[in-house]
């Protein structure tokens, strides 16, 4: 029988019992058609997959007894920081579910001049949600014990301040290509939205440490350069 992974709510523990989250009761209620003393694996994202089975599983609830667990992290050495422009729609879960998938560390969305949105109120919390949603379906789908971790939408001079020993900011205009000459710690990508940068935010940029970065001649979408960024990034580290 295929390994059953789910989502938990809480951090779990062994020899006790943990409540999958609610998308993940359903699921086991109602697609999986799942019962007591069924063995499952639940995650919660800390790179640890907890063996148990279940102990109780009605119409409100499933709670699973943990018995043991295994690290399953994947990540690459180099911890990346992914930092898109916000866009609208698909393309933005789209990021998000890549980023799992090539072990991004940390997404930071970001409000620039050319973005196509900016989320505020009720709306910023609902689309966190979603955002959350997105990171923990694409972990199980792809047999991930644990996903990035998602920050809070923040301007273009905020992001600027990250930390990280590499810092590249895509910009077309630029034809070089930063070299990596040891081997850093962190590494940090920020994307532009379709429209780019303005020359103001990347001048910005490179005053605060920022290096310039190019993929060459071609035009790409938003969302698709943020993929190619971590791969090439990956590439250069020797982490993919």
């Amino acid at each position: 029988m295929r390994d059953i992974r789910l989502l938990c709510e809480g951090q779990p523990a062994v020899g006790e019992a943990v409540a999958l989250s609610d998308v993940s009761h359903h699921h086991a209620l109602k697609v999986l058609r799942l019962r007591e003393n069924d063995a499952v694996d639940v995650i919660c994202g800390d790179g640890y997959f907890y063996h148990g089975e279940i102990t109780c599983i009605d119409r409100k609830q499933t709670l699973v007894r943990v018995y043991s667990r295994s690290e399953h992290s994947t990540r690459p050495k180099t911890e990346v920081i992914l930092l898109p422009a916000l866009l609208k729609g698909e393309p933005m879960d789209w990021v998000l579910q890549k980023s799992v998938e090539l072990g991004v560390r940390r997404v930071i969305p970001m409000n620039t001049e050319r973005s196509e949105r900016r989320i505020e109120g009720d709306r910023l919390t609902s689309k966190y949600e979603h955002w959350q949603g997105i990171l923990q379906a694409s972990a199980l789908q792809c047999g991930r014990a644990e996903w990035p971790l998602l920050s809070l939408p923040m301007n273009f001079i905020d992001a600027l301040k990250t930390i990280a020993d590499e810092k590249w900011i895509l910009s077309p205009h630029d034809e070089t290509t930063p070299a990596i000459k040891e081997m850093p710690s962190s590494i940090a990508l920020m994307v532009g939205p379709e429209g780019g940068f303005s020359e103001d935010e990347v001048q910005s940029a490179v005053h605060m440490g920022w290096k310039t970065h190019c993929f060459g001649s071609r035009i790409l979408r938003a969302d698709t350069a943020s993929v190619v960024a971590v791969v090439k990034a990956q590439l250069l580290l020797g982490a993919l």
